[in-house]
């Protein structure tokens, strides 16, 4: 089977005057139709950039270099604009951080809705109306009719972030990219949020992205997991192998941060600082904080070593010297 998305050796540097950023440097992945790739690590990892990269929407001081992002077999590095427009939001949804800076204020959520299918010339106004209303009680926004001519300070949070996947799915795309779609959310309402888009996700047959910096937001939602790390990929493998068996130190690290009240575990911080991502370290990236690192881990950027089943890890205590 074909891959819908096929990431090979994404490198995103940003050039600014103290130097230039490595954001993404050398992540490798493909995504089928019908799967559910988490992408996990603090902020600053690169998993933002990542994601905005495939879609190419990046500032102008950024550069993707020597890499290769092919979509439903298309070249996204080589489409032209109008190319591009005809992806986002039709074959690509997109949900972003923040909804309220990423709703217009002034234009009704009704309007917000129906414009992809206006902008890519699939529906007439009326039969775009009835869409948007039909999508709105899709994901769990009530009297949407009535909802239709509000505008987005008359919502919620976690409503306002319902409007933005219902823009993000309107047209029915083939791999829906959500970039911490949970972020300022209280706990109940990202248990809703994830689980609203485990249901899209079944009903409607897409593959999904999820941009995520919480380890247990992709237990019951993600088929694979990429651990990021000031821009590395630092593990890959399926979500129970990860979990269950976790092999790299850092990904060891994120899950005893991962709070369990039943549990009555106690939280483990992971020590030091991250790194600056325009002077970073040698070697392996984590090393610094890292107390199972060893002189190699210090000189020499470890690749990715086989750990299982589909399973790998970019840690030399798998592949000593």
């Amino acid at each position: 089977m074909n891959p819908l998305l096929s990431i090979d050796n994404l490198r995103v540097y940003f050039h600014r005057p103290e130097g230039i950023l490595k954001a993404v440097d050398g992540i490798s992945y493909n995504l089928y139709e019908g799967e559910v790739l988490g992408i996990v690590g603090e902020s600053g990892s690169g998993k933002s950039v990542s994601v905005l990269s495939i879609l190419r929407l990046l500032p102008s001081n950024a550069k993707i270099a020597n890499s290769s992002i092919f979509f439903d077999g298309k070249d996204m590095l080589k489409l032209s604009k109008d190319e591009l427009q005809n992806v986002r939001g039709k074959d690509i949804g997109f949900v972003f951080q923040d909804p309220m800076s990423s709703l217009n204020p002034v234009i009704t959520v009704g309007q917000q809705v129906m414009e992809p299918l206006l902008w890519h010339n699939l529906y007439g106004k009326d039969e775009a109306s009835d869409r948007a209303k039909k999508m709105l009680g899709m994901v769990g926004i009530p009297s949407p009719e009535e909802r239709m001519e509000e505008y987005p300070f008359q919502f919620s949070g976690g409503m306002r972030q319902r409007v933005m996947i219902a823009i993000a799915l309107i047209c029915n795309p083939k791999l829906l990219i959500a970039d911490e779609p949970t972020t300022s959310l209280d706990v109940t309402t990202q248990a809703q949020i994830i689980r609203l888009l485990k249901n899209m996700k079944s009903e409607l047959g897409m593959s999904v992205i999820l941009i995520t910096h919480n380890l247990a937001l992709t237990s019951n939602f993600c088929d694979r997991l990429i651990i990021m790390y000031a821009s590395n990929m630092m593990e890959t493998g399926r979500t129970k192998d990860i979990l269950n068996s976790p092999s790299h130190p850092y990904t060891r690290f994120l899950l005893d941060a991962v709070p369990d009240i039943e549990a009555d575990k106690e939280l483990v911080p992971i020590p030091g600082t991250t790194p600056d991502p325009i002077n970073p370290p040698e070697g392996c990236k984590f090393h610094p904080r890292c107390p199972m690192s060893t002189d190699i881990c210090k000189i020499e950027t470890p690749p990715l070593f086989s750990v299982g089943d589909e399973h790998y890890s970019a840690c030399w205590l798998y592949g000593r010297k």
